[in-house]
């Protein structure tokens, strides 16, 4: 059987697919658009639903083409910028940036594509920020000086903080276990900014935006694959007349979902049964606390209500 790639999209109706010459590693979607990143290209998708036609009620069945692709080691400006061996210039992630998608590659290099007309991507310019893959990239924009940032999570367990602004690497992390796969901000009880990493080896690193390292949230069942994070707003926040209640941080733990909550600093005390030894004043004061979690998918929910 030929090993092919597939855009596909699920819906109320079933899925539709178009065929793709790249296994995509990252994807952006907007309005009736899908462009995909990959080892060899950039790819353009359509998906429309077709009017409908008495004569064939096929024709309102919903569809995705392909409409242009963008070959990654011979681009729009026709340069050589690019490293000729392919492998190096994959795509692994990008990020939007005002009209610009800026892309992180295995090589290292950052590359930024502008949005135009006729074209779609216009290939803009690269630069060397790290010496290994970069596999994730998050966008900040700090709003109070008006400077952007890019954070990139790095193969060699840096995290870098890039200066959209001054166009270079600001400051950088110290040098974690493992390789650096995802990253997060999140708000903790006070609403401070901080950053989650995801390490390969299932570790979650709690970071200020200066890189700085602050804490773990361990794993409670000692899991040793990726985990990822998301924040949520606390539907309960605004009934807690205490005040003690803040967001809730959402845990994959391979088949598994934990939840943990932000609490009021000096509110609520626990044994710590992860840890041995001292720890960090943030690290006591300021942690999320386990809720509760969803035990595979025939269990009932249990902890959080």
């Amino acid at each position: 059987m030929e090993d092919k790639n597939y855009v596909v999209i699920y819906n109320d109706q079933g899925y539709f697919l178009c065929e793709s010459k790249d296994s995509p590693n990252d994807i952006f979607e907007s309005d009736n658009t899908i462009v995909t990143f990959g080892k060899n290209f950039i790819e353009f998708f359509f998906f429309s639903k077709n009017n409908n036609n008495n004569n064939n009620p096929n024709n309102n069945n919903p569809k995705i083409e392909k409409k242009y692709e963008i070959s990654i080691n011979n681009n729009n400006n026709n340069d050589n910028t690019f490293n000729n061996n392919n492998n190096e210039n994959e795509i692994l992630c990008f990020e939007l940036y005002n009209k610009f998608f800026i892309c992180g590659h295995r090589s290292g290099f950052i590359s930024t594509w502008c949005i135009a007309p006729n074209v779609y991507l216009k290939h803009q310019g690269q630069s060397k920020v790290s010496n290994s893959a970069i596999n994730k990239i998050f966008y900040y924009k700090e709003i109070s000086n008006a400077k952007d940032y890019l954070y990139l999570c790095c193969s060699d367990g840096i995290v870098h903080k890039f200066s959209l602004t001054e166009g270079k690497v600001e400051l950088s992390s110290d040098k974690f276990e493992q390789e650096i796969v995802d990253i997060k901000l999140v708000n903790d009880f006070d609403n401070q900014n901080l950053l989650i990493i995801s390490i390969k080896n299932g570790a979650l690193k709690v970071l200020d935006m200066n890189l700085k390292y602050l804490f773990d949230i361990p794993s409670r069942f000692s899991y040793n694959d990726i985990r990822y994070v998301i924040s949520l707003k606390n539907p309960e926040s605004t009934n807690d007349n205490n005040n003690t209640k803040g967001n809730l941080l959402i845990i994959t733990e391979g088949s598994y979902l934990d939840i943990y909550m932000w609490i009021k600093p000096g509110s609520f005390k626990m044994i710590n049964t992860h840890h041995h030894g001292p720890h960090p004043n943030y690290h006591k004061q300021n942690q999320p606390h386990f809720q509760g979690g969803f035990f595979g998918q025939n269990q009932p929910f249990q902890g959080y209500q």
